[in-house]
């Protein structure tokens, strides 16, 4: 869904995103402003300063994508929506682009933090950090 080198997210106390994520949640490091659709599905929602995208796969994986921390501030400054809200996607697409350089020059850190919203529907959740493409395709239903 983004190129870049993925860890493990810890807490940050000042980051007001973090302090209400829920679900079981990995950060990325960007090397490129575009977020590429997971997998197919349906556009849940779309942040009003595009910093943010709801998606739910066809498969019922709920996630959310949040570009930066703290950058609802930049009041969607440097952030290009693709698609609009209830749109059918398709794994591949491009759903927005962004700029890093934008996010860094206003103070805040281009880190994309993805968060399966909906973790506690699964039994397990375990996530590949070796590759970025597939990290949401571990995950096992409950039964």
């Amino acid at each position: 869904a983004l190129s870049g080198k993925m860890h493990r997210q810890k807490r940050n106390s000042r980051s007001n995103f973090q302090q209400r994520a829920d679900g079981k949640t990995f950060g990325i490091v960007p090397e490129k402003g575009e977020i590429i659709a997971p997998f197919n599905g349906t556009v849940m929602m779309i942040a009003p300063t595009r910093h943010a995208i709801g998606l739910k796969s066809s498969d019922g994986k709920e996630v959310l994508i949040h570009v930066g921390i703290d950058t609802v501030y930049m009041e969607g400054q440097g952030f290009e929506t693709l698609v609009s809200e209830n749109q059918t996607i398709r794994a591949g697409e491009p759903l927005l682009r962004f700029d890093i350089k934008a996010i860094e020059k206003a103070g805040y850190s281009p880190i994309v933090n993805v968060i399966l919203t909906n973790t506690p529907a699964y039994e397990s959740v375990t996530l590949n950090f070796e590759d970025t493409s597939h990290v949401l395709q571990s995950v096992t239903a409950a039964a």
